[in-house]
C-alpha cells in the first residue's frame, strides 16, 4: 500500500467482497448501486440489463473435491442443462450503468460494449478465484485440507493458462487502455467509490498479460505508448493503480543523477567522487534494484518526495515517512556488514567494517548522545562542512538514526528548520548509505 492509498468502506468495496458476491440477486445489486452512488430503482434496472449466458454461478449447496475442480477448470459458456435459472447481476454491471448515468467524454456505452467479454471473463476468474481461496464455503467433505487446496490451485492454474492463451494480445491492450480511460473520468467528475472499484479490473486485466508471459515492465510501457501520446517523458500511468518499484525507480532516477539543489553535485556524482569511480546512471540503478529490501528503501525515498510536493502534505505524516524510512536502513546494514568478532554488536561497529574507524569515531564523538536539537543540529553543520566522504555520509546517517530512535523530533524543526536543509541532508545522506552499504565487499 502506497502513502496515497486508501482503506475503502466494505459497503461499496469489490474488489474483496464476501462470498459469492461477484453476482448479485435485485435487492443487493440495487444496494451495491446505492453504496456506489448510483441512483437507480428497481423499475429502471430492467433498462440496463444485458443478455447473459455467462452467468451460471456455482449454487449454493456442497459438492465434491471433484466437482469444484470440474467446475473451476470449466468456462462459463460451457454449462449447459441448468436445473435453476436465476437473474444475477455481475458487478461490473455498476460501470455500465454508470457509463449511461453521467455524461464522459470518451468513454460511451457503444465502446464500453465492445468489451464486455472482458469483463464478463474477470468476473469469471474472481469467482472461481473466491472459491479456490475459500474451499470450506463449498465443499461437502475432505480428508486433507492441504491436498484440497492445491487440487483447487491446479484447476484454477488451469483456467487462467486456458484463457491467457485464448485472450489476445493486442485486445487485451486495447481493454486496458480503455479502463485507465475510463478510470480517468471517473476521477475528473469525482465518482471516486466507481473509480476505486474499477481498479480491480485493471489489476485483473494486468495479470492477464501477465500470464501470457509477458514481461511486468513491458505491460506499463506499452500502456504508457497507447495512453500518453508524446507525453512519454512521464512516469508510467498505472504506478498509480498498482506500483512496479524497479520501473518506478528507473523511471524517476531523475532524482539521482540530474537533480541537484542550490547546483550542488548530484547524488550520483557525490557517490562517485567519495568512491574515487565513475560509475554510470545504469550501475546506479543496477544497485537500486539489486533485492526487494533495497528496492523498497529507495522507493520509500521516492515517496517522500512524492508526499512533499503533493496536495496531500501533512507534517506529522511527513515526520513519521522519514523516521520509518531512517530506522529501516539499519537492517540493510545488519544483512550487509558483519558483526565485530571482538566487540559488541551495535551500528557504530558494524559502520567501522566500511572505512576508516578514526574518522568515525571523531565525527562521532561530535554529538552527545543525549543532545538537545540545537546540541545535534549543531554537530550535523559541523560535518557537513567536512569534505565529501564516506565517512561523512555515513556518520550523518547514523548521528540522525539515533536522534529518531530516542528522541521526540519536533516537526517543525525537522522540516522547517533552515529552510528545509535539515530534510535534504537526512535523505541525502540516507541514499547514499544505502548504496555503501549494498556494495559492500565483506
Amino acid at each position: 500500500m502506497t502513502i496515497f492509498s486508501l482503506e475503502l468502506n466494505k459497503d461499496f468495496k469489490i474488489s474483496n467482497t464476501k462470498g459469492q458476491r461477484i453476482y448479485f440477486h435485485e435487492k443487493n445489486f440495487l444496494d451495491l448501486c446505492k453504496n456506489n452512488s448510483l441512483k437507480i430503482s428497481k423499475d429502471n434496472l430492467s433498462n440496463y440489463n444485458l443478455e447473459n449466458n455467462l452467468i451460471n454461478h456455482l449454487p449454493s449447496h456442497r459438492y465434491s473435491k471433484e466437482e469444484l475442480c470440474s467446475y473451476i477448470e470449466t468456462k462459463y459458456h460451457l454449462l449447459n442443462n441448468l436445473k435453476e435459472e436465476k437473474t444475477l447481476y455481475p458487478e461490473w454491471l455498476l460501470f455500465y450503468i454508470a457509463v449511461q448515468k453521467y455524461s464522459f467524454s470518451y468513454t460511451s456505452k457503444n465502446e464500453f460494449e465492445k468489451y464486455i467479454s472482458f469483463f464478463e471473463i474477470i468476473s469469471e476468474i474472481r469467482h472461481k478465484n473466491y472459491i479456490k481461496n475459500n474451499p470450506k464455503n463449498f465443499i461437502n467433505t475432505f480428508d486433507n485440507y492441504d491436498e484440497l487446496l492445491e487440487a483447487l490451485k491446479g484447476s484454477f492454474d488451469k483456467l487462467i493458462r486456458l484463457l491467457a492463451k485464448e485472450l489476445d494480445e493486442e485486445k487485451l491492450f486495447n481493454f486496458l487502455a480503455f479502463l485507465w480511460k475510463f478510470h480517468r473520468e471517473l476521477k475528473d467528475v469525482e465518482k471516486y467509490k466507481l473509480m476505486w472499484n474499477l481498479e480491480t479490473y485493471i489489476i485483473e486485466c494486468i495479470n492477464l498479460l501477465t500470464d501470457k508471459d509477458i514481461d511486468f515492465k513491458y505491460v506499463y510501457k506499452h500502456h504508457k505508448a497507447l495512453v500518453c501520446g508524446k507525453r512519454q517523458d512521464q512516469p508510467s500511468p498505472l504506478h498509480e493503480i498498482q506500483i512496479n518499484i524497479p520501473l518506478y525507480i528507473e523511471e524517476h532516477q531523475h532524482y539521482f543523477t540530474k537533480l541537484s539543489y542550490k547546483n550542488d553535485p548530484t547524488l550520483l556524482e557525490k557517490i562517485n567522487h567519495c568512491l574515487s569511480q565513475n560509475i554510470t546512471a545504469y550501475k546506479l540503478l543496477e544497485v537500486f534494484a539489486s533485492n526487494d529490501k533495497i528496492q523498497n528503501l529507495v522507493f520509500s525515498r521516492l515517496e517522500i518526495d512524492r508526499f512533499y510536493n503533493s496536495n496531500k502534505f501533512n507534517e506529522f505524516v511527513m515526520k513519521s515517512l522519514i523516521k520509518n524510512f531512517i530506522l529501516e536502513i539499519e537492517s540493510l546494514i545488519i544483512d550487509n556488514i558483519p558483526k565485530p568478532l571482538q566487540e559488541r554488536d551495535n551500528l557504530f561497529n558494524r559502520l567501522k567494517n566500511i572505512k576508516a574507524e578514526n574518522i568515525l569515531t571523531e565525527y562521532r564523538n561530535l554529538i552527545k548522545q543525549n543532545a538537545n536539537w540545537s546540541e545535534f543540529s549543531a554537530g550535523i553543520k559541523a560535518i557537513e562542512k567536512e569534505n565529501d566522504s564516506i565517512e561523512k555520509y555515513l556518520m550523518i546517517y547514523y548521528h540522525f538514526r539515533n536522534y529518531f530512535a530516542h528522541n521526540h523530533v519536533n516537526v517543525d524543526e525537522l522540516i522547517w528548520s533552515e529552510n528545509g536543509e535539515y530534510i535534504r541532508t537526512i535523505l541525502e545522506s540516507a541514499i547514499i548509505t544505502i548504496y555503501f552499504v549494498a556494495t559492500f565487499k565483506k
